[in-house]
């Protein structure tokens, strides 16, 4: 049995020794998600051929191609007996033999993914809550004593004077806690800037008081 594509949908083409029959997959007892799997395939093959030119085929087509080898090793592996692949862009023909299901089971991954089984990915290191606190507590510090400095300096002058450099401080540190707050480490420190400026407006009228 061959799977092959044909007008965006996959087919099964049962080869006998006087005809070839198409077999609709729809109607085979396969795993749950597989048909929907192999015609989205199908479809994504269809739209290469279409819409791509010789250089993209030849930087996607293989990708494409090892997703459909690998779903029909999952077919293979559903119906209990060997598939030949047919590859839509060469019409190479590679012989699959069913696999055990947790095998086969990659083949749910999307084109391009790695094939390495879920228990060997590393998981994520656990938050350093006692080191990142330090750090944020410390950045507080520093920048609550920073702004009510220059708020006490300048507050001699103007209180409107302190109170604008306040806000030109506030604005500047802005952008940098924006763009700080997801990346490791530096979101302690982005997370001392918030509250340092929280801490400075808040003791900013007694200051200027």
């Amino acid at each position: 049995m061959e799977l092959r594509t044909r007008e965006g949908r996959a087919v099964l083409v049962r080869c006998g020794e006087t005809a070839r029959r198409e077999v609709d997959l729809d109607d085979l007892p396969l795993d749950p998600g597989l048909p929907e799997a192999l015609h989205e395939w199908a479809r994504v093959v269809g739209a290469l051929r279409r819409n791509s030119n010789s250089s993209d085929l030849a930087r996607v087509g293989p990708l494409v191609a090892r997703r459909g080898h690998q779903l029909a090793a999952r077919l293979a592996a559903s119906i209990g007996r060997p598939v030949d692949f047919v590859d839509p862009f060469t019409g190479a023909v590679a012989p699959v033999e069913p696999v055990e299901p947790a095998t086969a089971r990659k083949a749910d991954a999307p084109v391009g993914t790695s094939d390495v089984d879920a228990a060997t990915v590393p998981r994520a290191a656990p938050t350093p809550w006692g080191t990142g606190l330090t750090v944020a507590a410390a950045t507080a510090a520093i920048v609550a004593l920073m702004m009510l400095t220059l708020a006490g300096t300048l507050g001699e002058t103007s209180n409107w004077l302190a109170f604008g450099a306040g806000v030109v401080l506030t604005a500047g540190m802005a952008p940098s806690v924006w763009l700080l707050r997801h990346v490791l480490i530096w979101r302690w420190v982005a997370l001392g800037l918030t509250v340092g400026l929280g801490i400075g407006w808040i003791c900013l009228p007694f200051v200027l008081g």
